[in-house]
C-alpha cells in the first residue's frame, strides 16, 4: 500500500494541489504553495503533525498546564491504524498532554475488564469436574 491509501480527506485521481485544490503550475506536480505543502504535512504526516501540535499549544500541558514529558495524544484513536501517514493526524484530532495526564485520561476511558478468576479457583473447578463419584 502507498501513503496516499491512508488518507481519505483527498481524492489523489484529481489533479491540483493536495491541500487547497488550486490548478498545479509549471513544474509543481503536488503543492502549490510552501503554504499549502506546510499545511498539507502538519495535517497527515505524524512528526510534523506531532511537532506543530506542540507548537500550538506552546509546549505545555492542555490539563495542567505543565510543560515537561509531553505527548501527543489523539482525540480518536488510531486503534492499531497505520500512524506515520494518516488523516487521524489532523490538528483537530491531536491534543498536547503531560505524561501524567495522558496516562489518567487513557485510564479513565479505558473499558473495564471482567475481572479474571483465581488460578486456585479454576483448579478447583478442573478438579470437582473430573472428580468421578464413589461406588
Amino acid at each position: 500500500m502507498k501513503w496516499q491509501d491512508y488518507i481519505w480527506c483527498r481524492d489523489f485521481t484529481v489533479k491540483g494541489c493536495r491541500w487547497c485544490r488550486r490548478s498545479l503550475d509549471g513544474r509543481k506536480a503536488a503543492c502549490c504553495s510552501a503554504e499549502c505543502t506546510t499545511l498539507f504535512a502538519v495535517n497527515h504526516f505524524w512528526d510534523d503533525a506531532a511537532r506543530e501540535a506542540l507548537a500550538r499549544a506552546h509546549y505545555r500541558c492542555s490539563e495542567c498546564g505543565g510543560d515537561h514529558r509531553l505527548e501527543v495524544h489523539h482525540r480518536v484513536p488510531l486503534e492499531g491504524q497505520y500512524r506515520s501517514t494518516t488523516c487521524f493526524n489532523h490538528q483537530e484530532n491531536l491534543r498536547v498532554l503531560c505524561r501524567a495526564c495522558h496516562r489518567a485520561l487513557h485510564n479513565m476511558i479505558r473499558q473495564p475488564r471482567a475481572p479474571r478468576p483465581d488460578k486456585w479457583l479454576l483448579k478447583l473447578e478442573a478438579w470437582t469436574k473430573s472428580a468421578k463419584p464413589g461406588p
